[in-house]
């Protein structure tokens, strides 16, 4: 029997005797993910007075990439697990565990409706001289710092580290309206 054969059986009978147990495991993981994140925002004051912004913290919700198992990204090299403060209609900001390219990261982050704001955030963030990688992908600004799983006990402090960090950032730079501003008037 040829190898790719036999491995398709073997993770067809593997599949067969643990597929409930996994998909239990992978809720409850994102559960924990989850209950790790909010305590670590805790009070989203901090983080709102530091942005400028209002952060409805009854609107913070599980955030999971991909959606779904029939998600065409489910390929077993991209994942986020987290929480997103949904505001306006306009942004999010998010904290999440991403797994991308065989690496673990923690991060912080703003999802822009309008992706040409991106720029202009990541451009006044990285002035601040940040401690962690400033980044910007698909209306995305973020701040992360690269983890290894050993790392998970000590999610909590890390997750506030880099929100005291993102915070920091944020305030420095006067808040989003007045980084918005500057990018509307150059």
């Amino acid at each position: 029997m040829p190898e790719e054969q036999r491995s398709d059986q073997t993770l067809l009978l593997e599949g067969a005797r643990s597929y409930p147990q996994v998909l239990g495991a992978l809720r409850e993981f994102g559960r924990q993910v989850d209950a790790v994140c909010r305590s670590a925002v805790g009070d989203v004051k901090f983080l709102s007075h530091a942005m400028g912004v209002t952060l409805p913290e009854q609107d913070i919700k599980l955030y999971l990439r991909p959606v779904n198992l029939a998600a065409e990204r489910m390929d077993g090299r991209w994942a986020n697990v987290g929480i997103t403060l949904h505001t306006e209609d306009a942004w999010w900001a998010l904290v999440y565990l991403e797994w991308k390219e065989d690496k673990l990261w923690a991060v912080a982050s703003m999802w822009f409706k309008d992706s040409t704001k991106v720029s202009a955030a990541r451009s006044a963030l990285e002035r601040e001289h940040p401690k962690y990688q400033i980044g910007m992908e698909s209306g995305e600004v973020y701040l992360a710092r690269e983890m290894v799983p050993e790392e998970m006990n000590n999610l909590k402090s890390i997750l506030e580290d880099i929100l005291q960090e993102w915070a920091r950032l944020w305030e420095q730079v006067g808040g989003l309206s007045k980084v918005l501003a500057k990018a509307a008037h150059p």
